[in-house]
Formats: C-alpha cells, sequence, structure tokens
C-alpha cells in the first residue's frame, strides 16, 4: 500500500514538474522564440465603421522574413475624398473592402524592431453619387517600414507595430464614374499605420 501510494505521489510530482515546465516555456520572452504567429489589427479602421484584421508568421524558410494575410473594411472619409481637387464638391460617398499581402524583413531581431516590407493589395471601393451606386477594383502596392516595438516587459506578446509606407494605386476593373464625374484616389500616396497585436 504504502509503496502504491510512493509510486502515484512520484507520479504526480512528475507530471508537475513536466506541467511547469511547459508553462515556463510557454512564458518564456516572446522575442526569443524564432518561430511566431502574428495577430494584429488597426484601431483606427473602427473609427471610420470598419475592421482590420491580420494574420502574419515567421516564414520556415528565413527566421527574419515575416509573410502574412490580411482584411480591411472603411469607410472613407470625406476629408480624404475631398482632398482630390476631382472629388470636391460632387456629393461622392466611398467605402473599400480589401484583401492584403504583407512581406516584412526584420533586419535585427526576427521577433522585434526595425522592419522593411511589401504589401501587396486587392481592394473593392463601393462609391455612391446622386442615389447611384457602383464599384470597382484596384491593385495598390506599398513599400512599408516600420518598427516592432515590445512594450510590456512581463507581457512580450503584446506588440505596437507603428509603420509609414509609400503607396501606389491602380483601377483594374469596374466602373468608378457616376453621371459623368469621376471618382479619384491619389496614383501614388503616403500610408501611415498603427498596427497593435499579439504573438505566440
Amino acid at each position: 500500500m504504502i509503496k502504491s501510494i510512493c509510486m502515484i505521489l512520484s507520479f504526480l510530482g512528475l507530471c508537475i514538474n513536466i506541467f511547469a515546465q511547459n508553462i515556463s516555456d510557454s512564458l518564456r520572452s516572446s522575442s526569443e522564440k524564432i518561430n511566431q504567429i502574428y495577430i494584429e489589427t488597426d484601431p483606427t479602421t473602427y473609427f471610420f465603421n470598419g475592421f482590420s484584421l491580420a494574420v502574419r508568421r515567421s516564414a520556415t524558410f528565413h527566421k527574419k522574413l515575416n509573410i502574412g494575410l490580411g482584411i480591411y473594411k472603411t469607410t472613407i472619409p470625406d476629408f480624404y475624398i475631398e482632398a482630390e481637387e476631382s472629388n470636391k464638391n460632387k456629393g461622392w460617398k466611398a467605402k473599400n473592402l480589401g484583401i492584403d499581402g504583407f512581406f516584412d524583413y526584420y533586419f535585427f531581431n526576427p521577433n522585434k524592431g526595425l522592419s522593411v516590407g511589401l504589401t501587396l493589395s486587392l481592394y473593392n471601393f463601393t462609391i455612391e453619387r446622386v442615389g447611384i451606386k457602383t464599384n470597382y477594383y484596384s491593385f495598390i502596392q506599398t513599400l512599408r517600414a516600420g518598427y516592432l516595438w515590445r512594450p510590456f516587459n512581463k507581457f512580450d506578446s503584446v506588440y505596437i507595430f507603428p509603420w509609414i509606407g509609400i503607396s501606389t494605386n491602380q483601377k483594374i476593373s469596374g466602373n468608378n464614374v457616376i453621371e459623368g464625374e469621376t471618382f479619384t484616389t491619389p496614383k501614388v500616396s503616403i500610408v501611415p499605420s498603427l498596427q497593435i497585436g499579439f504573438s505566440f
């Protein structure tokens, strides 16, 4: 009986030790882990009746390269539409829904710090004027530079990723003309963004 109890206690002790080790490993600094999955959002989209969600991961063939996919939806604010001279005082309303592909290279650390990247996006613009709606598709390429910052030492799975990019925009199909007026977006634009995310 005593021998059986000792065996059970030894087994339980072994299980507790393994469990504790797994917890310790899982809480180890995220920046020390080479292979990461990143889940992130751009909180500014929620102020414009939209949302964004992106999932990235460390590339298996290069530890400092991240690749990923994202979805983005927003109502384009009037000040952005009116910034184009040809859109001014025409009563345009617009929304967009896009799919993004991300490729980012980190210079010094595979999970934080300075990076440069390329975003390839396919966006569906839904535009409206004088009660008439139509839509068109654009292909957008963005070269970006960013800095992935982990501000919380005890919770360094949480990160902030501000970046700035330069985008080119080409209409590829659909209709961006309503009642003789053409809805225009900049061919080249500067794009700032702030992503907040969690990696594991």
